[in-house]
């Protein structure tokens, strides 16, 4: 239970570091314009509209004011979003099921003998 706590509190520490609340709100933001001009605009022309960037939301407004915030307290480039996922080599199945500690070795090669490897017995042969 304790590494299913420490795993999920990884994740959202991982989902704030990349700024993952704001890509959240972002698209929150983007389907409810849709859904809310969609009955007198049209399908087409509400995300026409809604991604043109012309008329932003109350939400994306806030979103606008939050990234604003963000970039003031980030002086070197490094900080970036994009700059934190880049250095990323690691899959992320890895990072929350990590493989065993002892993990069974098997030998890296059948032809090679070692010192406890010896020839395998042969019965001696038959006398008629």
């Amino acid at each position: 239970m304790l590494q299913l706590l420490a795993r999920l509190l990884l994740l959202l520490a991982a989902v704030v570091v990349v700024e993952g609340h704001l890509m959240i709100g972002q698209s929150v933001a983007w389907l409810t314009m849709i859904m809310d001009r969609a009955p007198s605009h049209g399908l087409q022309e509400s995300i026409e509209t809604t991604f043109s960037g012309k008329n932003p939301c109350e939400i994306c407004y806030l979103l606008q004011i939050e990234r604003s915030r963000h970039r003031e307290h980030t002086s070197i480039p490094e900080a970036t979003t994009i700059a934190k996922m880049i250095p990323l080599r690691v899959s992320a199945a890895s990072l929350l099921f990590p493989p065993a500690r002892f993990p069974h070795t098997l030998p890296l090669s059948t032809s090679v003998k070692s010192q406890w490897q010896g020839d395998i017995p042969h019965p001696p042969p038959w006398v008629v």
